[in-house]
């Protein structure tokens, strides 16, 4: 039997061989003959043995079952888990071993929390509250400094000073009336009336937040400015006012040699209105400060960049109100505006002269 069982063996071992240096086929007559030799015994333990490696064939064919049992039927996921839970319930593991007894829990009654209370800690026993009631507020004041309780007073009995008591006193904070602007009490229609009929006495008009004031009512201002002498700062801040009207007001500014100082803040210019109001500050000679800051328009630094440039073309204007992000194109605008200033004292200088 040793002899035979070698011999099984080499003949295995050979085979394995021939398969390896063969690249996985049998082309020479030398290996048929081999294998013609073996038994089925000796096949059935090759076959055991021999794991081709190719991934194209499925698993079950690289190796034959070697699964003695049949098969049960279909996987049965419910079923598999009650027969696990009833074997671990059955298996005794472990010396203090109790067996599992199903109890059922029953539904009418409930389970009773307990809360548990917890009582302030007293700070003195119940013998010594006769004692503090009859104690007045100086007696405990000068009872809690003694025991250290400085939590109980305040800076005077902590100090010591007659007369403190253990009631704190709170004072409230005076109120502070804040100036608010008072509502527009401008007469709109009285006051275009004036801009159009050019009044030597209007000097300066306030619409800011004015209340009334339409869109129709913009137009006849813009209108009205054109040829208007005497008008020196216009103010006409939150009047909704928006692209609609930029083309009648770039040709005031291009048209008015009196007005000298102009507030637009906090209306709807997008950046088209407000490149067109700008753009038309290179014709306007009269124009001291004007305001365009928080409009509706959120220009970057590409947007900045041509306002900067529009404004190398005016040479009168010394204060320009508006919100730069960027850096570049706001020093650029400070350049202008020293060098204004610069050509402004040479004229008055020249004009004393």
């Amino acid at each position: 039997k040793k002899k035979k069982k070698k011999k099984l063996n080499f003949k295995i071992l050979w085979v394995k061989k021939i398969y390896c240096d063969s690249e996985r086929t049998m082309e020479t007559d030398e290996d048929d003959m081999l294998l013609a030799q073996l038994t089925e015994e000796e096949i059935a333990e090759l076959s055991r043995t021999i794991d081709p490696d190719n991934e194209l064939l499925p698993p079950s064919q690289r190796m034959p079952s070697q699964t003695e049992k049949e098969g049960t039927g279909p996987l049965d996921r419910k079923h598999l888990l009650d027969h696990l839970k009833k074997q671990a319930q059955n298996s005794k593991v472990g010396e203090d071993y109790v067996p599992f007894i199903p109890k059922s829990k029953p539904e009418d009654e409930e389970e009773q929390k307990v809360e548990v209370v917890k009582k302030p800690k007293d700070v003195f026993s119940n013998e010594f509250d006769d004692i503090l009631n009859e104690l007045d507020e100086e007696d405990i004041a000068e009872l809690a400094s003694e025991l250290g309780m400085h939590g109980l007073l305040n800076q005077a009995q902590s100090r010591g000073d007659p007369g403190a008591s253990l009631k704190t006193k709170c004072t409230p904070k005076p109120t502070i009336d804040y100036d608010y602007d008072p509502p527009q009490s401008t007469d709109l229609l009285e006051a275009i009336t004036s801009l159009e009929d050019n009044d030597p006495y209007l000097t300066e008009l306030n619409l800011n937040n004015h209340s009334l004031i339409t869109s129709q009512h913009v137009f006849q201002i813009l209108d009205a400015l054109k040829t208007n002498t005497y008008l020196e700062t216009l103010s006409m801040a939150n009047v909704s006012l928006d692209d609609r009207h930029t083309s009648s007001l770039a040709e005031a500014l291009r048209e008015n040699e009196m007005l000298k100082s102009l507030n637009l803040e906090s209306n709807r210019l997008t950046i088209t209105g407000l490149k067109a109001v700008i753009k038309a500050l290179a014709d306007n000679s009269s124009l001291k400060e004007i305001r365009l800051a928080n409009q509706i328009a959120r220009g970057g630094h590409r947007v900045e960049a041509d306002i900067a440039k529009m404004l190398e073309n005016n040479t009168t204007l010394l204060k320009f109100g508006y919100a730069f992000t960027s850096n570049g194109p706001r020093f650029q605008v400070e350049k202008f505006l020293m060098r204004n200033t610069d050509m402004e004292r040479q004229r008055r200088q020249d004009y004393s002269v």
